[in-house]
């Protein structure tokens, strides 16, 4: 009896683990791209010496998480088209 409630919450941990590692990666996938107008409000930001809510918009109009946002962003900021 022992040994099968063992097997059962052993199983249960690594579903878990399972579902929180496809959470994190699907995370970081775009909801939508940003459009034209969003890339202009974030290069207008930008021109601003606004990167904090540059982040927010493109993160706001993308869905993708911080990190990502901000790499975008910096891209935005060097003339170099983001990765999304």
């Amino acid at each position: 009896m022992k040994f099968v409630l063992v097997v059962v919450v052993v199983l249960a941990l690594v579903m878990l683990a399972s579902s929180e590692m496809t959470r994190r990666r699907d995370r970081n996938k775009p909801s939508r791209s940003a459009s034209e107008s969003d890339v202009a409000q974030v290069r207008a930001a930008i021109a601003a010496g606004e990167k904090i809510r540059a982040v927010k918009i493109y993160r706001d109009a993308t869905g993708i998480d911080l990190r990502s946002a901000k790499d975008a962003v910096d891209r935005i900021a060097r003339d170099e088209t983001p990765a999304v």
